[in-house]
């Protein structure tokens, strides 16, 4: 593999990480895997810390789902009524650059918008028995979730789990996480009493 075939595996990383995460990773020659697997945890915890800090009201989510299936339905009703002139035009084009017809390419596209639809009528069936509001995780055992799945990925490379209980607590701080315990026993302990919470073996 050449020096520059490394360097574009390494640079999707580097987005999904930050530096200072991937290079104390690097310094414990985590290989391709086991950064994916902490770029992974990572983008967990923010996708719940995000989802715990934008969650809209229900009314607003009703009124927005509400809107969103008349726009559905006026855009099929418009596309259905397209005259065969524009039909056949856009056919043409369309057979030219994608092998498709015109109208075809708008099922396509109404079955992708009522897909969306769909989802969006789950998240208010999930208002409605108030489950959302309980989905994400608090944000310590979202914490404790990352301790865990990070010092899962580490105690391969350095072969203690307090050592990766240790170095868990470092990248956490790399991440931008505070308030973690100081010790490398405290963090050892958060772990495995998260371990013990959601029954995996400690």
């Amino acid at each position: 593999m050449t020096r520059k075939s490394n360097r574009q595996k390494s640079s999707g990383w580097a987005k999904a990480l930050p530096q200072r995460a991937l290079k104390r990773l690097d310094s414990l020659g985590a290989d391709e895997l086991a950064k994916a697997q902490a770029a992974n945890s990572y983008a967990v915890f923010l996708a719940n810390k995000s989802y715990r800090e934008t969650t809209a009201p229900p009314k607003a989510v009703t009124t927005h789902i509400a809107e969103t299936e008349k726009a559905i339905s006026e855009l099929r009703r418009c596309l259905d009524g397209t005259p065969d002139q524009i039909a056949s035009w856009a056919s043409y084009q369309l057979n030219k650059s994608g092998g498709t017809t015109y109208r075809a390419y708008c099922r396509s596209v109404m079955g992708q918008l009522e897909h969306l639809r769909d989802l969006q009528r789950d998240a208010e069936r999930n208002f409605a028995s108030q489950e959302i509001a309980d989905a994400g995780e608090r944000p310590k055992n979202a914490e404790a979730r990352l301790l865990s799945e990070l010092s899962s990925v580490i105690e391969p490379l350095v072969h203690t789990k307090l050592r990766a209980a240790e170095v868990a607590g470092e990248l956490a701080v790399l991440l931008g996480i505070s308030g973690l315990p100081s010790s490398d026993k405290g963090l050892a302990d958060r772990i495995r009493n998260y371990r013990k919470s959601v029954e995996i073996d400690a």
